[in-house]
């Protein structure tokens, strides 16, 4: 503990006086527990929970779960598959057509990259529509992800606010089932934060405007994940945390300030927020369904993305594995389909290869907690 809260990064700066390791002692806040959820039994029906935090970098969530605070995706990577996955371009709209629409790797054209171009400013929180939308009806159309899989008998919700009929974060499609449409509403795209969730944040007196409008909009979505977790009544949640990237672009560079301090650092506690999130929907599945939680890219710098995004899946029958090569986003919709044993002509990346042992049964192996009746 001492360690930890000792840790942290200084520049001494002519004319400053240093942040001693006492005072940084003194401003730390304990970490968490370690995160032991107790399920309630399975019902025999597989749910799955597809949680993308946009921008979400790999180092800083190796560096905070060092530091023992991320215990949701600590327990997630000890009990189930995790590891670093490729997100080639690595831009939100890219990632996101590569999910929902895997088999169109390679087809390229000069309305395909002005659409595609479109569907990156879309894909802005403050923007909320695709300025070049018209395009799309002059290219080759295929179904997407969320019409592919629920053209059987389940329901999907695709909350990627750049798909779908998703306006600005306040309205969500559901596809399914037998293929048909709907508008889930009802919800908000952003609240206030109550006085427990301040407290979470050290700088919480004095967050700008910004700060706090991307933190209403985080506990917003997590709130209508919650929602629908409880409700039950569909079996497929794709959402993404879109506020995540704006506060990477906009916060990457405070975590490398000098006399840098960890445990005030805002958007190092908003990774702690997402992870208590985090494991407060986990804690409320049962024992056959499933949290998967990744990234769109990563993000070298304040202005750079990286390739490298992050994966973790963990309940269920999912086995406690490490993900083996440099497998593609490309896959999930490969993996959510085999999860459901599923026979559909979707792209594997090896994403999915944790899915099925040597004579194509779901891995029994696992490491996964207590359930109760």
């Amino acid at each position: 503990e001492d360690a930890r809260c000792g840790s942290g990064a200084i520049w001494p700066l002519p004319g400053r006086p240093l942040v001693s390791t006492r005072e940084r002692m003194e401003m730390c806040r304990p970490a968490p527990p370690p995160f032991t959820p107790t399920l309630a039994s399975g019902d025999g029906r597989v749910r799955a929970f597809v949680v993308l935090l946009d921008s979400a970098e790999w180092r800083l969530v190796r560096f905070l779960q060092a530091r023992e605070e991320l215990p949701t995706l600590s327990f997630m990577e000890a009990t189930g598959v995790s590891g670093p996955i490729n997100s080639n371009p690595p831009f939100t709209a890219a990632a996101l057509k590569t999910i929902l629409f895997p088999r169109s790797q390679g087809e390229a054209s000069v309305l395909s990259l002005m659409h595609g171009l479109g569907r990156e400013i879309e894909g802005l929180n403050f923007i909320g529509a695709n300025p070049l939308a018209s395009l799309r009806w002059l290219l080759p159309q295929e179904r997407d992800l969320l019409e592919t899989l629920g053209a059987g008998d389940r329901r999907i919700a695709g909350l990627l606010r750049s798909f779908g009929s998703l306006e600005s974060g306040r309205k969500a499609e559901i596809v399914g089932p037998g293929g048909r449409h709907e508008l889930l509403e009802g919800f908000s795209g952003s609240r206030s934060l109550r006085d427990d969730e301040r407290q979470e944040f050290f700088a919480h007196t004095t967050m700008d405007s910004t700060a706090q409008g991307l933190l209403r909009e985080m506990a917003a979505d997590f709130d209508t994940l919650d929602h629908l977790v409880e409700k039950r009544e569909v079996d497929l949640v794709l959402l993404r945390v879109a506020s995540m990237d704006v506060m990477t672009h906009t916060f990457l560079l405070s975590t490398n300030r000098p006399d840098q301090n960890p445990s005030d650092d805002f958007l190092l506690s908003a990774y702690r927020y997402a992870d208590r999130r985090l494991g407060d929907l986990y804690s409320n599945l049962d024992g056959d369904d499933v949290l998967i939680v990744l990234s769109d890219h990563g993000a070298k710098t304040a202005l750079q993305h990286e390739e490298s995004a992050i994966f973790f899946v963990a309940g269920g029958q999912v086995p406690h594995q490490t993900l083996v090569g440099d497998p593609s986003i490309r896959g999930l919709g490969r993996l959510l389909a085999d999860l459901w044993n599923l026979d559909l002509d979707l792209p594997s990346t090896g994403l999915e290869s944790w899915l099925t042992d040597s004579e194509g049964q779901l891995s029994s192996e696992k490491s996964n907690p207590p359930v109760v009746d």
